[in-house]
């Protein structure tokens, strides 16, 4: 979003790579932007959970998002596993001498 701004002591120009005051560039393209938890129920289990645990709310935040993301990561490892299980299975060749007590139709399944 590009735009000019007029303060009374400044003129802010955006545009969609750079931020100008007075004509001077300033870089943001790496700007750490705080957190804000408007919610006060959350807000007061992380404080409850800062002082149990002596982490900084902080550190609480985090361990949970890592440990949130670790937990949803875990179904795409099962699942690649998994799949390179059965791929090794589907590898392993068939028996000439294997019995097989059952008759099957053309398309695959049981009579």
């Amino acid at each position: 979003m590009s735009g000019l701004y007029q303060c009374q002591r400044w003129v802010i120009a955006t545009t969609d790579k750079a931020l100008y005051i007075d004509r001077v560039e300033i870089n943001i393209s790496h700007a750490v932007m705080a957190l804000q938890i408007a919610n006060p129920s959350v807000v007061s289990k992380v404080e409850r959970l800062a002082k149990r645990t002596g982490l900084s709310k902080t550190a609480v935040v985090e361990r949970a998002v890592d440990r949130l993301l670790n937990e949803t990561a875990q179904p795409s490892k099962q699942a690649a596993r998994l799949t390179a299980l059965l791929a090794q299975l589907d590898r392993i060749p068939d028996r000439s001498d294997a019995s097989n007590p059952l008759e099957w139709d053309e398309q695959g399944l049981p009579k």
